[in-house]
């Protein structure tokens, strides 16, 4: 099959092989890439490098992902099936980095990585994921396509990291995939897809911690967890206004035994009193965990008068009416439905 449209030329060559180049060059290791103004990157210069970070202009990877694309298309017709399989393994990376809802090399990468047969390339699928989903560019971080393909990705390795023999490998994954989750919900407020992703994540990890097997990294998980936690509650004081990490923070606390669970809780409320913060994200996730069952109900009435007494603390009326009315709506909803919940 072939592409009708205008004929590609060297530089549409040059700038697809300096690319498959970069990704060459960076398969074990992440690397993160940017789209820069044409003006900054010079006719000859190609792709911009310092150090991991690499830069192009978008015409740049227009081009390369045209001639990407006849190389993807053209390659799976020709007669040597391992040759052109490789190639198409290169180009649908160029692809994924110019269109990440590009769905046909996406499910090839699938395809690829199933006949193979080999986790070291699905440790590096993982990889090359974390550096497009990372990195600074407009529409990867919150792009559905790659969050799915990485799911699916994860649920091809995660079983072989649980019986792996190398000392604290499971949790080391765990914590790298947690590492990417953060960084792309800086990437992309509110990522829906993102957080998504970090609850399969999770969900995967506590069903094989809750398996019969006998897993050496089982006594590890307590200890992960409640690092995770204290990551994640850092996460959302310094995101007040992304509603997904918040959510993701009140799912994962049921993660944890009363004690941390409810210290989290606490540090949240000084917190957002301490700087009379009224981000309607941060005070919906006050209003649903002091509600919530999972707390003590002796717990609950003692951090609920707790928020009363910190927000009614505050002196001058000018600099807390705002702030006052968020913490006396928070405590009158808890009181409304703590009982319900």
């Amino acid at each position: 099959m072939t592409t009708s449209g205008p004929p590609l030329t060297a530089d549409h060559a040059e700038a697809y092989s300096q690319l498959v180049t970069c990704f060459n060059e960076h398969l074990d290791e992440i690397f993160e890439f940017e789209i820069v103004p044409s003006a900054l990157q010079s006719a000859s210069a190609g792709i911009m490098r310092d150090g991991s970070s690499y830069g192009a202009s978008k015409r740049f990877l227009a081009a390369a992902f045209l001639h990407a694309r006849q190389v993807f298309q053209s390659s799976l017709e020709v007669g040597k099936e391992r040759e052109g399989v490789s190639l198409a393994n290169d180009a649908s990376k160029v692809m994924l980095l110019y269109d990440p809802e590009h769905v046909t090399a996406a499910n090839f990468r699938k395809r690829y990585l199933r006949r193979a047969k080999d986790q070291e390339l699905f440790r590096r699928e993982l990889v090359f994921l974390t550096s497009i989903l990372t990195s600074p560019l407009h529409r990867h971080a919150k792009s559905p396509t790659l969050w799915s393909h990485r799911a699916w990705v994860l649920q091809q390795t995660l079983p072989a990291m649980a019986v792996s023999d190398v000392e604290s490998y499971f949790v080391k994954n765990m914590e790298s995939e947690l590492d990417a989750i953060l960084r792309a919900g800086e990437r992309h407020p509110t990522n829906y897809y993102a957080w998504g992703y970090a609850r399969k994540l999770f969900r995967m990890m506590e069903n094989l911690y809750l398996d019969k097997e006998t897993y050496h990294w089982k006594p590890e998980i307590p200890l992960f967890v409640s690092s995770s936690a204290q990551r994640l509650k850092a996460w959302c004081m310094r995101h007040p206004s992304d509603t997904s990490g918040w959510s993701f923070l009140h799912d994962f606390l049921r993660l944890l035994t009363n004690e941390p669970r409810q210290a989290i809780v606490e540090d949240v409320l000084k917190y957002a009193v301490h700087l009379r913060l009224r981000n309607e994200s941060l005070w919906v996730f006050v209003r649903i965990i002091l509600a919530d069952a999972t707390l003590e109900k002796s717990r609950r009435d003692e951090l609920n008068q707790l928020l009363g007494n910190l927000a009614f603390a505050e002196t001058g009326k000018d600099e807390r009416s705002e702030f006052t009315l968020c913490a006396t709506r928070a405590i009158a909803w808890v009181n409304a439905n703590q009982a319900s919940m």
